[in-house]
């Protein structure tokens, strides 16, 4: 029995034969997962035990020799025995039971139980077992057998081909129907969504869900004063993470006038920049200011108060610059032979078109 009293620093010593003998104890890591090809990481800890060989004279003599190994594993949660599955060649799996057939060598002195909940899906997706602690699981190993020659599992779980979803006979679901045949992938943090109630969203159903939600913030920042980033900024961002063709593909199926308006700059590489506080290069590079004429306006009912801004040259020298006491809209123009631009406690600075 091995549970997370059982560590590193404390483990169990188990002498199988006269060239296996095994440190053992119980870990945690951060759960990650495999979905559509990426790591995801759900939340909580997966726990683990490992099966570390006590490297000695005797093993060291045995490298190269083939060690095989098998035992039943029972995992319990809270006391209660639930079943797990553990990988074996690849995306085979074994359910309730792990075998390992390796060469002994610098980087297979050993091996690790890490339970799954099920048997992987055909496109390599897997789903772990965790708790939001990952230390309230407890580990029975049994009938466990050591050896030269291999061993095969009692039971071979081959991976399953996911079940094709089905969709709605909407706009939403035709998308959603499209992103899944092109099987475009939805960065992690946008796959957990929650509906207006707060209600998880579906697998099948996120795409469209996700769009729409980068679409509203989009309109968001539109009529935001204090917004940092223009819409056009912001959805040139959303390149960065999403795969292009599903945001055009979003944008044709969901997104209104503004949306394609938007959409449009990006592809005419008339990005409208907006920028806040900090100390600006001029020009036109990545997370630099182009030269022009820019606005900060204050809230609506609210002022600009006690702050500052410089145009300086490439050296640094103040070319102009002015301390707000309090100010509803400041003005400035920025010259091609500026170097940069300081702003400080003004709020968002926009071009002037």
């Amino acid at each position: 029995m091995i549970d997370s009293s059982i560590t590193e620093q404390n483990p169990v010593l188990l002498k199988l034969n006269d060239v296996a003998e095994f440190k053992i104890y119980y870990y945690t890591e951060t759960a990650t997962n495999i979905n559509d090809g990426e790591l995801v990481h759900p939340g909580g800890f997966q726990p683990n035990v490992s099966w570390s060989l006590i490297v000695d004279e005797e093993v060291e003599a045995a490298e190269g020799v083939q060690l095989a190994f098998r035992a039943k594993v029972e995992l319990l949660h809270d006391g209660a025995p639930i079943d797990s599955y553990y990988q074996y060649l690849g995306k085979d799996v074994t359910k309730n039971a792990m075998v390992h057939n390796r060469k002994l060598g610098p980087n297979a002195y050993g091996w690790a139980a890490s339970p799954y909940k099920a048997p992987m899906l055909s496109d390599g997706s897997t789903e772990v077992i965790t708790s939001r602690a990952g230390t309230d699981f407890e580990f029975r190993f049994s009938e466990i057998e050591i050896g030269t020659e291999s061993f095969t599992p009692s039971e071979i779980i081959k991976p399953s081909r996911p079940t094709a979803p089905t969709f709605e006979d909407t706009v939403d679901g035709q998308f959603n129907k499209l992103v899944y045949e092109k099987q475009w992938s939805i960065p992690s943090p946008y796959n957990d969504q929650t509906d207006d109630n707060g209600k998880p969203v579906t697998k099948e159903r996120v795409p469209a869900f996700a769009i729409r939600s980068l679409f509203r913030q989009i309109g968001e920042r539109d009529d935001s004063s204090a917004s940092p980033w223009s819409p056009s900024q912001r959805m040139e961002n959303w390149t960065t993470k999403w795969h292009p063709d599903l945001i055009a593909a979003g944008v044709e199926m969901l997104g209104d006038d503004t949306i394609k308006e938007t959409w449009q700059r990006i592809l005419d590489g008339n990005v409208e920049r907006w920028f806040g506080n900090g100390t600006w290069i001029v020009g036109y590079g990545e997370k630099q200011v182009p030269p022009g004429t820019y606005q900060v306006t204050a809230p609506a009912g609210e002022l600009i108060e006690n702050g500052y801004w410089a145009r300086t040259s490439p050296s640094g020298q103040i070319i102009d610059n002015d301390f707000v006491s309090s100010a509803q809209q400041v003005t400035v123009t920025i010259a091609p032979t500026d170097g940069q631009f300081e702003t400080s406690r003004m709020g968002t600075w926009r071009p002037v078109n």
